[in-house]
């Protein structure tokens, strides 16, 4: 119940509207919606160890959970209003919304998602940005086997 409260207030605090005719993404119940799901605050953390946007191909591999799956999640996180999107040619890049309560929404989830699987995801994607040229995706959806043997040849090659 302290959690549903701070966050109430902290939406208090910014410029949005509380009422019924504003948006559904800015309602503190829909946001509670969207935090309440597992996959949906695994995604969030990637995003906050990270200062750059990420493509689904690289939650995806990271996470190792389908693409639709983190499709479907990154489009309820969008609606909730705590992720934006930019496409860029075939890759649409995804990040943090900048709203002013997630000044104090992030640090407060930073501290909470901790542990497994978090540490775990967030290795993998490291691995997997390992890929990018000029920060930009460009490998898209390979399968385990092979993306294992690009990050080897990518992390051998760093390495030399």
């Amino acid at each position: 119940m302290r959690l549903y409260a701070y966050i109430i207030c902290i939406m208090k605090h910014t410029d949005r509207p509380l009422d019924e005719t504003q948006a559904p993404h800015s309602k503190p119940a829909t946001l509670f919606r969207n935090l309440a799901d597992e996959t949906r605050l695994r995604i969030l953390h990637l995003f906050f160890a990270q200062d750059r946007p990420l493509c689904v191909c690289e939650l995806v591999d990271a996470m190792q959970v389908p693409q639709y799956q983190v499709s479907r999640h990154l489009s309820a996180l969008k609606q909730a209003g705590l992720v934006t999107a930019q496409k860029r040619g075939t890759w649409a890049y995804h990040r943090l919304e900048t709203e002013p309560y997630m000044d104090q929404l992030v640090p407060l989830l930073k501290s909470l998602l901790c542990g497994e699987p978090y540490g775990a995801d967030l290795e993998r994607l490291k691995m997997r940005l390992q890929l990018r040229a000029n920060e930009q995706c460009v490998v898209g959806f390979v399968s385990g086997d092979e993306l294992q043997q690009r990050i080897t040849r990518v992390s051998t090659t760093n390495h030399a």
